[in-house]
C-alpha cells in the first residue's frame, strides 16, 4: 500500500506540475496580449479596455486550445490520481490534502465555464463572418446577449487571476505533501532522476535553478546535499552500487562550489555516505 501511495504522488507531481508551467506561459502570454491592447487602443485602465474589447479581439486574446488541453490532458487525469491518492491514503497525518482536491475542482469547475463560454462566443463570431442575416430574435433577447457578453468581458480578467491564485494554492498544499513523503524511495529517485525536468520550469525559465528553489523547500536546510545523500543511501539499500557513487559524484561537485552553504551536519552525513558506499563496494 505505501508503495501504491508513494508512486501515486510521484504521477500527481508529474500532471500537476506540468499543468502550472503551461497555465503559467499562457497567463503571462495573456497579460502579455493585454499590454499591447492597451498599446494599441491607448487605454491604461484595464476595465476600460475589457469593455471595448471587441468578439475578435476576446478570441484572440484567451488561449481555449491550450485551456483545453490543460483541462482534457492534464486536470482530469490529475483529479482521478488526486481521488484514488486520497481514498488509499494511509496517514491521518494529510490533513492539508483536502484543500489541494478542494483547488483542484474549483479550478476545473472554472476553466470547464470558461470553455464553454469561449465556445458560445466562438460561435457567435462565426455567424459574423458568415455576413450579415436577418435576426430572428426580439429586441429583449439581443440586449440580454449584450449584457451577458459586458459581463463576460468585466469578469475575464479577475477570472483569469483567481485561476492563478488557485494554482499557486495548490501549490503550496501538494508540497505539503511532498515534505510529508520526502523520505520515500519512489520519490526521492524520481526527483533525481526527473525533477529538473519536470518541476524546474515551474519555478523559472532556468530548469536547474527552479529545481534547485523546490529542493531548498522540501530539504531544508541542506537542499541538494541532502536530496542527494538521502538518494545515496537509497540506491546502497537496493544494492545499487554504482548509482550510489554516481549519486556521490554529483553531490561533491556542489561541495566544490563555492555558491552553495551547507551545514556542517550535512556536511558529515555525506562523509557517512561515502565511507559506506566506499564499504558496499569492496564487499
Amino acid at each position: 500500500m505505501k508503495q501504491l501511495m508513494e508512486k501515486l504522488l510521484w504521477e500527481m507531481m508529474e500532471y500537476f506540475y506540468s499543468a502550472w508551467t503551461l497555465f503559467h506561459q499562457e497567463h503571462q502570454t495573456f497579460l502579455r496580449r493585454i499590454q499591447e491592447l492597451q498599446t494599441q487602443k491607448q487605454i491604461k485602465n484595464t476595465k476600460r479596455l475589457m469593455k471595448s474589447l471587441s468578439l475578435a479581439e476576446l478570441a484572440n486574446l484567451v488561449p481555449y486550445e491550450s485551456f483545453k488541453d490543460l483541462l482534457e490532458q492534464q486536470i482530469r487525469p490529475l483529479r482521478k490520481l488526486s481521488d484514488q491518492f486520497k481514498r488509499n491514503t494511509y496517514s491521518n497525518t494529510d490533513c492539508s490534502y483536502s484543500y489541494f482536491d478542494e483547488y483542484l475542482a474549483n479550478l476545473y469547475h472554472g476553466l470547464s465555464i470558461l470553455q464553454s463560454e469561449g465556445y458560445q462566443w466562438g460561435l457567435k463570431i462565426l455567424d459574423c463572418m458568415e455576413g450579415p442575416t436577418k435576426s430572428t430574435r426580439s429586441k429583449q433577447e439581443e440586449e440580454q446577449e449584450q449584457k451577458m457578453f459586458a459581463h463576460f468581458k468585466e469578469n475575464l480578467l479577475p477570472k483569469m487571476q483567481s485561476f492563478k491564485k488557485l494554482f499557486d494554492a495548490a501549490r503550496a498544499e501538494i508540497e505539503k505533501l511532498i515534505y510529508f513523503h520526502k523520505d520515500s524511495s519512489i520519490l526521492l529517485r524520481s526527483l533525481y532522476f526527473f525533477g529538473q525536468e519536470i518541476i524546474g520550469p515551474s519555478y523559472g525559465p532556468d530548469p536547474e535553478k527552479g529545481f534547485l528553489e523546490f529542493i531548498k523547500k522540501i530539504y531544508a536546510p541542506d537542499h541538494i546535499l541532502e536530496l542527494y545523500t538521502r538518494v545515496g543511501y537509497s540506491f546502497i539499500s537496493s544494492g545499487f552500487f554504482d548509482e550510489a557513487r554516481k549519486t556521490v559524484k554529483q553531490a561533491q561537485a556542489f561541495l566544490d562550489k563555492t555558491d552553495y552553504e551547507f551545514t556542517k551536519e550535512g556536511r558529515k552525513r555525506f562523509q557517512d555516505l561515502v565511507s559506506e558506499q566506499s564499504l558496499s563496494a569492496s564487499t
